[in-house]
């Protein structure tokens, strides 16, 4: 599995038209395991996301599609924009974005993402 922080330059939809600098994380997943990583990074974070919610409008996604939500999430006492991204080019493995213009949350979400796969043997 590919695993991978880079910046990107995005709009935000939350309030305003200004480009501003964002932060990924990310990662390709096997179709089981977004829901078990979701819980665990809302356990290590406390992000507050729904991850049922999540879970469900990853499987959803049909193949070979693109789609996101903007979510606003709790992260070390303040209320910061997340765009969750999901990209299906294998129906068994989404890849999931997490944009962010938090470099902080980024970095702790790819740090997630990289205890998982070595919890999970990957």
């Amino acid at each position: 599995m590919k695993k991978f922080l880079v910046t990107v330059f995005a709009i935000f939809g939350i309030g305003n038209t200004s480009a501003q600098q964002m932060h990924e994380a990310s990662a390709g997943f096997d179709s089981e395991l977004v829901l078990p990583f979701l819980q665990q990074l809302n356990d290590e974070l406390g992000l507050n996301l729904d991850a049922i919610a999540l879970d469900q409008f990853s499987e959803n996604l049909p193949y070979d599609q693109e789609a996101w939500k903007d979510l606003r999430v709790n992260y070390q006492g303040s209320e910061i924009p997340l765009r969750y991204q999901v990209f299906k080019d294998d129906p068994y493995a989404p890849d999931l974005y997490f944009l962010t213009p938090s470099e902080e949350l980024a970095a702790s979400i790819q740090s997630q993402i990289d205890t998982f796969f070595t919890e999970h043997g990957m």
